[in-house]
């Protein structure tokens, strides 16, 4: 069985009134063994509670193609929102957390930027 990555890489989606407890927070996982590499998404949106108040929360496995898929069309929604977020975090093992305004992830050069930490990231898991 495949063992998980100690660290995951964290998305932060941070809303423009900064209340850390609304932000949507993504939680890419990558689960490794000897002959194949998968990845778990984990995302949590505390504004999207159900009736009994449970927040939403959903996981989903995924091949390294549909992360880049899935980061592809997150980046381009969240820029294209009608409510947008304010900011963009990012968190990963051996990198800076870095913080950027939504309107950057516009820019392809960001964009490839943050999809090239994944292969980056995947070896620095096997390590």
């Amino acid at each position: 069985m495949p063992t998980p990555s100690a660290i995951p890489i964290t998305l932060r989606l941070i809303r423009k009134d900064k209340t850390a407890n609304k932000d949507d927070i993504i939680k890419i996982h990558t689960y490794s063994d000897v002959d194949s590499v998968e990845y778990m998404i984990e995302y949590v949106d505390p504004e999207s509670s159900t009736k009994s108040g449970t927040v939403h929360h959903s996981s989903e496995w995924m091949s390294g193609d549909e992360i880049d898929t899935y980061l592809d069309s997150l980046f381009t929604l969240l820029t294209r929102d009608d409510d947008p977020f304010d900011k963009f975090q990012i968190a990963a093992p051996g990198f800076p957390c870095i913080l950027l305004k939504v309107e950057e992830l516009k820019k392809a050069r960001v964009r490839e930027a943050i999809r090239d930490v994944l292969p980056v990231l995947t070896k620095f898991w096997k390590a």
